[in-house]
Parts: structure tokens; C-alpha cells; sequence
């Protein structure tokens, strides 16, 4: 089943590259003196988010998409927990963990195997893909809790994969604050997340339900120093609403 990546996941990522490049026009202002006029583009970012894809795609490289499964690395992949979770496993240095990688997985007796003397010399031959299958036979023997002490025990970088539905109740999540519990007028509550940055020295506002066009204009501008007076002028000649 096909799914899409998420509503408005391209706008989002999109506003936050916009707001890097104003403040960054905003900063050579204050040490040039000089505006600048900045912009970007929807399409610009989805393929500055996809730009090492497009670029292992281009004619040169002989780039083979979709990818064969001899050609991952069965040390960075996802993988079904008997309980039924999923689990991405990722092994920095698969050569140097090797050893301690087998030991984790249940799979010792794979230690001195040929096939997998080396990253390169696996891929080369074909035998990636017989470690997938190894692995995902490993994994599936294990529940999730007990796979992923394993990996943290041995510095194996490992994390649960997530449906959405799930992530309300993530307890990483919750205990970070990645979500503002907001309250609508007809009394529904929802978890939104909030802003993905935080300063030691500044508050960020909650999240909340988005506010009408123009809603904060007037209290915006009369801190600008604009009198009600000239804020009225400006609505009338269209340039603020």
C-alpha cells in the first residue's frame, strides 16, 4: 500500500528553510546595512530535502533505482519484531562491529563466516542479501523490548518505526514536550507539535489553532510604534489587513 508522506510535509519543511534565509538576510543587515530580497520555492526544497537521490541518479553514476537488496547494508534496515513492532537497526562500521553486531543478533554462528569478511567483499558477491534474511530470521525471534536492550547494550543505534497513530503516546515524545495540548472552542483537545527548537535563554509560544488572516495585525503594528491612527490609513489603502 502506497502512502504519501504526510499533509503539508513540503510546506512545513519548505517554511522552515524561509525562515533561515530571513534570518540570515536579517543578520547581514545588521553588519551591512543592506537589505535583501529573499525567496524560495516548494519544488526548490523537495528537491533540496531528495538532493542526494537525485544526484546518485544522475546519468554518471549508473545509479540503479529501486536498489536491489544485495546492494543495502543488512546492518541498516528495518526489521519485524516477533510481537509484532518494527525495529531499524543501524550498525555504524559494519567491518569494525562485526564480532559484537553477531553477538547482539543471536546470530554468532555467522561470526567467521567467509561470506562476510568485509562490508565491500559482501556486496560484491551477492551475499548482503543472505544476511537480510539471516537477520530478519533473528529479529523475528525477538520481541521488541528485548532486541532493542540488546543494541543499546551493545552501542548499536537502534529505534522503534512508528505509525502516527502511535506517536501521541510515544514516550520519548512526551517526555521531550514535543507536543502542546490545545483546547478548541467546541471543546475537542488535540496533541500539536509544537516548534522543533528550543533555547536556553527563550520561550517559544505553545502551539495553537491557527488564527484568522489579519487577526494580530493591529496588536503586531501599534507594537511597531504605529498609532491606531495610521494603522486604520494603512488598512484603508490595502497594505496591511
Amino acid at each position: 500500500e502506497l502512502m504519501d508522506p504526510g499533509y503539508a510535509v513540503g510546506d512545513i519543511g519548505s517554511s522552515v528553510g524561509l525562515f533561515a534565509a530571513i534570518m540570515v538576510a536579517l543578520y547581514a543587515r545588521e553588519k551591512t546595512g543592506k537589505g535583501t530580497m529573499v525567496s524560495s520555492s516548494l519544488m526548490h526544497n523537495g528537491m533540496w530535502f531528495n538532493s542526494g537521490l537525485i544526484e546518485f541518479t544522475q546519468d554518471a553514476y549508473d545509479y540503479v533505482v529501486p536498489r536491489r537488496r544485495e546492494e543495502y547494508d543488512a546492518f541498516g534496515a528495518p526489521y519485524l519484531c516477533r510481537d509484532g513492532k518494527y525495529i531499524f537497526i543501524c550498525v555504524n562500521g559494519f567491518d569494525r562491529m562485526w564480532k559484537t553486531a553477531c553477538e547482539a543478533f543471536g546470530i554468532e554462528e555467522y561470526i567467521d563466516d567467509p561470506r562476510f569478511q568485509s562490508k565491500i567483499y559482501a556486496r560484491e558477491h551477492g551475499y548482503m542479501r543472505d544476511l537480510y534474511e539471516i537477520m530478519v530470521k533473528a529479529i523475528a525471534k525477538f520481541d521488541y523490548d528485548e532486541i532493542k536492550k540488546r543494541c543499546d547494550d551493545a552501542s548499536i543505534p537502534a529505534s522503534p518505526i512508528l505509525h502516527s497513530t502511535e506517536l501521541q503516546r510515544d514516550e520519548n515524545a512526551l517526555a521531550n514536550e514535543f507536543f502542546d495540548d490545545v483546547t478548541y472552542p467546541n471543546g475537542n483537545v488535540s496533541k500539536l507539535v509544537n516548534i522543533p527548537m528550543k533555547f536556553s535563554e527563550y520561550s517559544i509560544l505553545p502551539a495553537g489553532p491557527n488564527k484568522k488572516l489579519g487577526e494580530d495585525t493591529d496588536e503586531i503594528f501599534a507594537e511597531m510604534g504605529y498609532s491606531a491612527e495610521e494603522i486604520e490609513e494603512l488598512k484603508a489603502g490595502g497594505v496591511i489587513k
